[in-house]
């Protein structure tokens, strides 16, 4: 429906909902077998580091308690990172705490170094991801703010990981808005082009109809049950297992 808004949709192989939900499920499947499975360098942020559209820089942002940054590095050389943060608190104060998390496992960091290029409160760690002769190629940084509780999220202004002196591009997840609240935003969710899901625009099209709350979970659970039926029922006719044998008569 998003895709052509003609009629040529009836008319067309090419246009039709079929053909159009195996191309859309194509293109989501690469989008997150590309995540999953990196064939390039690249930082890609994890599901703490929420990007709400395609085109809002991954940095600066606040961070919550924890976050992590996945990181494919395939070809040779040292990886290295630097992470730039601000701490405008007052000079008595003590230093905020960033603990860098490699694997699993706490990694050294040099600083934290003031970084006046960056801005008058700016500070820089810098650390190693991986040594020069070292084959891994990934790794997961995890970066935790140790004064979370008492002093709230750390204003991270960058992380730049290199690759022999190379900038590692960002790769984003695929991007899917949540099912909103309230009918005006049901329709926006349902006529924006990302959000081309495959299994829920019946219950979009069942939350959008005016019609009262106890009869809409109604209608949610004898549609959601009886798919589910109808899907048990037909892989239990499909398995060989059920088949009768027909045995001809003499």
């Amino acid at each position: 429906y998003n895709r052509v808004t003609t009629g040529s949709r009836y008319f067309s192989i090419k246009n039709s909902p079929l053909t159009l939900h195996t191309q859309i499920l194509q293109e989501r499947i690469s989008g997150w077998w590309a995540v999953q499975f990196p064939r390039q360098d690249a930082v890609i942020p994890s599901g703490e580091i929420s990007l709400p559209n395609e085109i809002t820089p991954l940095w600066p942002r606040y961070l919550p308690a924890e976050a992590t940054l996945r990181i494919h590095a395939q070809g040779p050389g040292a990886v290295t990172g630097s992470l730039v943060y601000d701490d405008a608190r007052p000079q008595p104060a003590p230093p905020a705490r960033l603990l860098l998390i490699v694997d699993g496992q706490p990694i050294p960091t040099t600083g934290p170094t003031p970084a006046p290029e960056v801005g008058p409160h700016a500070y820089r760690l810098d650390f190693v991801l991986r040594a020069v002769g070292d084959t891994k190629n990934d790794f997961r940084l995890t970066i935790r703010n140790e004064d979370f509780a008492t002093l709230g999220p750390t204003w991270v202004q960058m992380v730049t990981i290199e690759r022999a002196g190379t900038t590692l591009p960002l790769l984003r997840r695929p991007l899917l808005l949540p099912f909103p609240a309230d009918d005006p935003e049901r329709w926006a969710w349902f006529f924006t082009d990302r959000n081309q899901h495959l299994v829920d625009l019946w219950p979009w099209y069942i939350a959008i109809l005016p019609l009262p709350r106890s009869f809409v979970i109604l209608l949610y659970l004898v549609v959601g049950g009886g798919a589910v039926v109808a899907l048990v029922i037909g892989l239990l006719g499909l398995s060989p297992a059920s088949r009768r044998q027909t045995v001809p008569r003499s």
